[in-house]
């Protein structure tokens, strides 16, 4: 069956665990609220693969957040937190997915025409991520990082 855990990364480093480790994929889990993407990606997951197969859906998210400022690799002020829930699994399974959900904040910044860079932004977020994830992952589960 599905789990679900949720991080929220500090400004000073480090995360805030709000779901308190995974706990059983439901409305009243703390994984993130009563609704939205970690659970309705769960509980089909959870209805698609039958009760057999266990996961964990892993949700590290802030709020009012940008790609390059604040989760890009070697660069970003959450990358390291981001990077650590990866690694922290690394032999527990396999890595098998990564969804990325941008909000506005992107389209409002003042300061640049991020639409010229956010593709080359996400590319490479996810890139690394599939790194990280390829890593972390029971040796022999891919061939390679772009499977993931």
């Amino acid at each position: 069956l599905g789990r679900c855990s949720f991080v929220i990364p500090r400004d000073a480093g480090g995360v805030e665990d709000r779901s308190g480790g995974a706990k059983p994929t439901a409305w009243n889990s703390e994984c993130g609220g009563s609704f939205g993407h970690e659970l309705t990606f769960s509980r089909t997951l959870e209805m698609e693969m039958g009760q057999q197969n266990n996961f964990e859906a892993v949700k590290n998210a802030r709020g009012g957040t940008e790609i390059h400022r604040h989760w890009y690799s070697g660069y970003g002020s959450y990358w390291d937190e981001l990077r650590q829930s990866i690694v922290s699994k690394t032999g527990l399974g396999s890595w098998k997915g990564f969804i990325w959900h941008q909000g506005t904040q992107e389209v409002w910044n003042q300061e640049e025409d991020t639409s010229l860079t956010y593709l080359g932004n996400l590319t490479g977020l996810i890139h690394q991520v599939r790194v990280e994830m390829f890593d972390a992952s029971e040796a022999g589960a891919w061939q390679c990082k772009e499977e993931i």
